[in-house]
């Protein structure tokens, strides 16, 4: 099981900035954030190497676009992304406490989120808040959720 920890940042380069800082703390991070045309964009740090967590190889990435999706500017309805967010929270998922990340999104700011092991996600998530960041959301992703992901990966 892997603990995914999202945050509000107030711009892209605050969020580079905090998890940069986290590099080898965690094993992966992505950051969501609206271009100024107006796409929401998500840069992950790695694709390649899911670490101890088994959320790698881009699982990160489609758990962002799950939670963000309302924000990504698609229509309401990506029957996949609904289906996935249905299915996560079926297996324990609390998705919606992520949510914060839309949020961020949407008001112009940013959201960071990344993947921690569980017996560092408390310790991870008390720094940044002591550091100063607002709305720090923690969830747990069981393994089942890890395998909805994977499935919503391969659906493409």
């Amino acid at each position: 099981m892997a603990t995914i920890i999202a945050f509000g940042v107030p711009d892209p380069a605050s969020g580079r900035q905090a998890l940069n800082r986290l590099t080898g703390l965690v094993d992966d991070t992505a950051l969501a954030f609206r271009d100024a045309d107006g796409t929401v964009t998500v840069h992950q740090a790695s694709d390649l190497d899911g670490g101890p967590s088994d959320i790698g190889h881009g699982l990160l990435g489609v758990l962002v676009a799950v939670v963000t999706s309302g924000s990504l500017g698609m229509a309401t309805s990506d029957e996949r992304l609904d289906c996935a967010r249905r299915d996560l929270a079926r297996v324990g998922v609390d998705v919606e406490g992520l949510d914060i990340a839309s949020a961020q999104i949407d008001a112009g700011a940013a959201a960071a989120f990344m993947v921690a092991q569980d017996d560092t996600a408390v310790a991870i998530e008390s720094a940044l808040r002591s550091a100063g960041y607002r709305d720090v959301r923690s969830v747990r992703v069981p393994q089942e959720g890890v395998d909805v992901l994977r499935a919503t990966q391969q659906l493409g």
